[in-house]
């Protein structure tokens, strides 16, 4: 499995119009990202090493800052959940008192009034969050080669039209 790219692109090695892409390795993590390491060659020939000659420690690659050399793909989702919390806060409330007085006959009557004092009580609210969970199902049961290259090939077209990457 490769792509080819068909347009002019530079590279540090420099312009090529055929440019050779493939897939060397992935590692995905548990915390929910496949990571694939990716190679450029300047042509599909550059990529097969000859086996009278030595390779270069870089294998002859290329490299392009669009590119790049590794595609991340996000294995996650978003979830909503609800929480609680209880806080102490202030509360402004209508107590009513009483108070004894002395009425126009000279008696002593009880009388209420109201006042508002702020007290402190326990409020419980609820809230929600989203998060950003782990979801590896998109990766389970296919082959995470053939997962990977449509992602790739994706991230290609959109860099420089479906036109200019073909399959190889």
């Amino acid at each position: 499995m490769a792509l080819k790219i068909t347009k002019s692109i530079g590279t540090d090695k420099g312009i090529t119009n055929e440019a050779y892409v493939r897939i060397a390795d992935y590692q995905i993590s548990k915390s929910g990202n496949a990571n694939f390491r990716i190679q450029l060659f300047m042509s599909a020939a550059d990529a097969v090493a000859s086996p009278n000659a030595m390779a270069p420690i870089d294998g002859g690659q290329a490299r392009n800052q669009q590119i790049g050399e590794y595609l991340s793909i996000p294995l996650t989702k978003q979830v909503e959940e609800t929480k609680t919390r209880t806080m102490m806060q202030p509360v402004q409330k209508d107590v009513v008192k009483t108070r004894t007085i002395t009425n126009e006959a000279g008696e002593e009557v009880s009388e209420e009034y109201t006042v508002q004092e702020y007290v402190t009580e326990e409020v419980t609210e609820e809230y929600t969050v989203t998060l950003t969970v782990p979801d590896l199902s998109s990766a389970e049961g296919v082959d995470i080669f053939a997962f990977g290259y449509s992602h790739l090939k994706a991230k290609l077209v959109s860099l420089f039209s479906a036109a200019k990457v073909e399959d190889c």
